[in-house]
């Protein structure tokens, strides 16, 4: 498959139709691509500075694909000019994040449940070969690196499929304290999520690690350099976090139900 960039920066794909689509945080241009016969993917581009992240993104995305964790395949990775381009499935569904305030509790912690025990199936399919990081003593795994739900989508039989994955190697528990930035934290889904990870309530050791991971989320979330709008998005952000654990004095989030049968 023929891919290049035009003088602009913007991708030239041979019997393609191209469509710029405006989704995420990150500086990647993505375009969803419909060839002429029906096929569909995403086209997502970013600078060749970005080489590393980007190769630790397909590599979770294919391990996931051997063990057929329903998520996005790579299809055509490479680079073209001063970019790299990873031409990727298109999953067909509704955007999970959007799909939640339509549901009741009870449904949006379902939802919860099947969106953890996707993450674990993630992690089981991508561990990774480091040793962990003393004092670390989970094994380091692939993570998917920005696990929330706007990068899920369900699909219409009722599963979950994760897309926009990021990459990063680790602690798999960092990957249960994403949540859209600036946005506010569903409770119902987000119990549900570590209730499906564990198999039940997380162990006594995880919410201070969580709590550790939002604090490194506070300190490094805003760059001088940040255009006006990123700034107002990392500080709602920052606020959030910081009323969520109020400003740290507590270990556990505000936001997270420890009365399991209330979420039934």
């Amino acid at each position: 498959m023929n891919i290049r960039t035009g003088a602009d920066g913007c991708p030239l794909v041979g019997g393609a139709t191209l469509t710029s689509l405006v989704a995420g945080t990150s500086d990647d241009k993505k375009y969803r691509v419909d060839f002429a016969d029906g096929t569909r993917c995403l086209l997502r581009i970013s600078r060749r500075a970005r080489r590393g992240q980007t190769g630790e993104a397909l590599a979770v995305m294919r391990a996931a694909e051997k063990l057929g964790v329903p998520a996005q395949r790579p299809v055509q990775c490479g680079a073209a000019g001063q970019w790299r381009y990873s031409l990727l499935t298109w999953v067909e569904g509704a955007l999970l994040w959007e799909v939640l305030p339509q549901r009741t509790e009870a449904e949006q912690y379902a939802l919860g449940l099947r969106a953890g025990t996707l993450l674990k199936q993630i992690h089981t399919a991508a561990p990774a070969k480091k040793k962990p990081a003393a004092p670390e003593c989970r094994p380091s795994v692939l993570r998917h690196g920005d696990f929330h739900a706007k990068n899920l989508i369900l699909r219409a039989d009722g599963s979950l499929a994760a897309i926009d994955f990021v990459g990063g190697c680790g602690d798999p528990w960092k990957d249960l304290c994403a949540i859209p930035v600036g946005e506010e934290a569903n409770p119902f889904y987000q119990t549900g999520l570590m209730h499906g990870y564990f198999h039940g309530a997380p162990p006594p050791d995880f919410f201070a690690a969580l709590a550790g991971y939002f604090i490194e989320d506070v300190r490094t979330r805003l760059s001088p350099a940040d255009p006006p709008d990123v700034l107002d998005t990392g500080c709602r952000h920052i606020q959030n976090i910081l009323r969520w654990f109020d400003h740290f004095q507590r270990a556990v989030p505000t936001w997270y139900l420890s009365n399991e049968r209330s979420l039934s």
